[in-house]
């Protein structure tokens, strides 16, 4: 593994780490973190006051992650920590020198650094505000400062403020600062990286900021920085043949789970806290495997392995945080006749919960709902999608030696295997993939009145509306959004509407966004990866051959294919029909058409003509025409101006409705 800063480093499995801001909420608990991490060589802490190591000490102490370490916090802040104080405000002017700043270690320097935290924003305010201005003001001074003395082209920079400046503040923000409108882009959505603890914030909570610890912590110092370390590079793992499950050993299977629920251990919070423990310490251990069987999967580069790992870990931090509080009975409200009861809801386990996987992000997809049926206090019997066999054989390896043989287990085999399993009895069902199969699951869930969670996707259509006032930013995101995973994402933009009077402007856009991420040969592209296998390769090459035969489309991008390397490039077609081929299934693949909509109308038209989508994005800077199409159609969810933010924070459900599924799960909503 190359190391993220190979001039700053001789331990490739290790990193420095430069937090800015250590005093406050978050900084303490990220110095916690750091201090718990065994890649963490060293943690540089600047701050603006003396550093209250009482204080941190209790952070260490009552953190759900760091408190799992076996050493003591004195031994690794002698070990690790160097502490400096600095005027933020003289550094960010310029008009002190920061080598003169106090130090309770002489021999420590500002940089450089593999990697730079800055948690600065502490004060809310509207976004777009002046006052959000002066925030972001403030903290883009400070944080360009560290930059330039701590960081170099191969630092990750991650930038956290409550400020209640969300993106699009920040590229009005650097826009004032005569950057150009590429700058401001590069700044604003790629060096920093914005997190809002707002964002994070459960009903009116007076300390948001704490909703942020167990996203930020576990997804930024584990995975983040790792995107830059790995590289993509694959190593010779070998991950054997599996062998399906014997079909007169799946009712044992399930017999025997059902006999562990029966003895009550899985109600324990403290095995459920293992459980998660031991999930959590799997992603982070085994992240380079992991990696490596993505890669011979789906061709996944790093970037991408991110988000098949990075919500599970998310997932399971977000329980070991507040599992107490989720498993606590909720009272009812009394009423005068039952002043003097005593009302409550007991959040009972189900009992045995069987999850089905699919291919596309096989780690996510299996075992995020499997954090959801552990922290319930549920047994799981596991179904991995046989389709992505380099996971699947991992998985089969690594089940069984982090969890607990008693309470959860996993099968291995295709339809035999599958149709055997929903043969038998279970409390709940949970099933990621397509319509048709999720239509069988159903019926075999009723024959025994068996609930059921189904997550089945669909077309998830962008509209693209005309009140839009930078069109380079709408195309980007629509690239990243429909590309990521090579378009295998259940979520991902099916079919672009756009209103008539902008369609000019977006076509050439969407080509530059495509040219500037995947260059004119995605073939070569490390990051772009490749179909599943053969058979959805020449599915797709179908779909593709049949649009391009009208004569009335017109190619914007793409067309190249090779069944035989799973490799389809990047596909965009204007002047697309209604019925045209593109618009009859949901395509998932890198195949996307551009719709033009004579008004908002009828782009709401088209969109209720087809099955309720998971989900749904807009682009529009006009909010009433934002509330009108958000009110006339229905989806999953809705996400305006941006991609797959609800898939990152726990406090959102996520879901289907109608054809796109049934139920949702995340955070609270997935405590089963």
């Amino acid at each position: 593994m190359t190391s993220l800063n190979s001039d700053a480093m001789t331990n490739t499995n290790s990193y420095t780490a430069l937090v800015v801001g250590a005093t406050g909420a978050v900084g303490s608990r990220v110095v916690a973190q750091l201090l718990a991490s065994a890649r963490c060589k060293r943690v540089i802490a600047l701050t603006r006051r003396e550093l209250d190591v009482p204080a941190l000490r209790a952070t260490f102490k009552a953190d759900a992650l760091a408190k799992q370490s076996d050493t003591t916090f004195d031994t690794l802040a002698a070990e690790k920590l160097n502490v400096r104080v600095v005027d933020f405000e003289a550094l960010a002017g310029n008009t002190a020198n920061n080598d003169n700043a106090s130090n309770t270690n002489n021999n420590t320097t500002v940089g450089p650094a593999d990697a730079v935290f800055c948690c600065l924003g502490t004060t809310r305010a509207d976004a777009g505000s002046a006052a959000a201005f002066r925030h972001i003001d403030h903290d883009y001074a400070v944080a360009s400062a560290i930059s330039a003395k701590a960081a170099n082209p191969n630092t990750y920079f991650g930038l956290l403020t409550s400020a209640g400046a969300d993106k699009n503040s920040w590229f009005l923000y650097l826009k004032t600062k005569g950057e150009t409108e590429e700058a401001c882009r590069n700044l604003a959505f790629s060096r920093f990286t914005i997190f809002r603890p707002g964002f994070l914030q459960r009903g009116n909570s007076a300390r948001p900021i704490e909703r942020v610890s167990a996203l930020f912590l576990s997804t930024f110092f584990h995975f983040l920085y790792f995107e830059k370390m790995s590289g993509g590079k694959v190593n010779a793992q070998h991950f054997p043949e599996t062998t399906p499950t014997p079909l007169e050993e799946i009712p044992k299977i399930v017999a025997g789970l059902h006999a562990t629920f029966a003895t009550n251990k899985t109600r324990d919070l403290a095995w459920r806290r293992h459980q998660l423990r031991q999930l959590y310490n799997f992603l982070n251990d085994q992240h380079d495997l992991i990696s490596e069987a993505l890669y011979k999967d789906l061709n996944k580069d790093p970037g991408t392995v991110l988000h098949d790992i990075m919500i599970v870990s998310s997932e399971a931090a977000h329980f070991l945080e507040y599992l107490d509080e989720y498993a606590r009975p909720i009272h009812a409200k009394k009423t005068l006749m039952t002043l003097f009861d005593k009302n409550r809801i007991l959040l009972d386990p189900l009992g045995v919960v069987c999850i089905i996987g699919t291919w596309n992000y096989p780690i996510q997809l299996l075992l995020g709902p499997l954090a959801c049926a552990i922290a319930a206090g549920n047994c799981a019997l596991l179904k991995p999608s046989e389709v992505a066999t380099h996971t699947e054989a991992l998985l089969l390896e690594w089940v069984p030696r982090i969890f607990d043989k008693d309470a959860i287990r996993i099968v291995s085999g295709s339809i035999p295997q599958a149709t055997a399993i929903l043969a038998q009895k279970f409390d709940h069902i949970f099933y990621t993939g397509n319509e048709s199969v999720g239509k069988v699951i159903l019926a075999a869930a009723a024959k025994h009145l068996t609930p059921v969670t189904l997550e089945l996707g669909g077309k998830c259509p962008v509209y693209v509306d005309n009140h839009i006032t930078n069109i380079d930013n709408v195309a980007t995101r629509i690239v990243f959004g429909k590309l990521a995973n090579t378009g295998q994402t259940c979520i991902a933009p099916d079919y672009i509407l756009v209103h008539e009077k902008i369609a000019a402007k977006l076509v050439p856009a969407l080509k530059k966004a495509l040219m500037k991420l995947y260059t004119d040969n995605p073939r070569a592209v490390a990051h772009y990866g490749r179909i599943i296998n053969k058979n959805h390769t020449e599915r797709l090459v179908n779909v593709l051959q049949r649009q391009l035969a009208l004569k009335h489309s017109r190619v914007v991008a793409g067309g190249e294919f090779d069944v035989n390397e799973r490799y389809i490039a990047p596909l965009i077609v204007a002047d697309v029909k209604r019925d045209d081929p593109l618009m009859e299934a949901e395509i998932f693949g890198p195949l996307l058409g551009i719709v033009e909509v004579s008004s908002v109308d009828d782009a709401i038209a088209i969109i209720n003509s087809k099955s309720h989508p998971l989900m749904l994005y807009i682009h529009s800077d006009n909010a009433k025409i934002v509330q009108k199409v958000i009110g006339a159609t229905r989806s999953g969810s809705v996400s305006v101006n941006d991609y797959f933010v609800n898939m990152a924070l726990s406090d959102l459900p996520f879901g289907g409705v109608g054809a796109s599924g049934m139920g949702a799960y995340h955070g609270r909503a997935g405590f089963l």
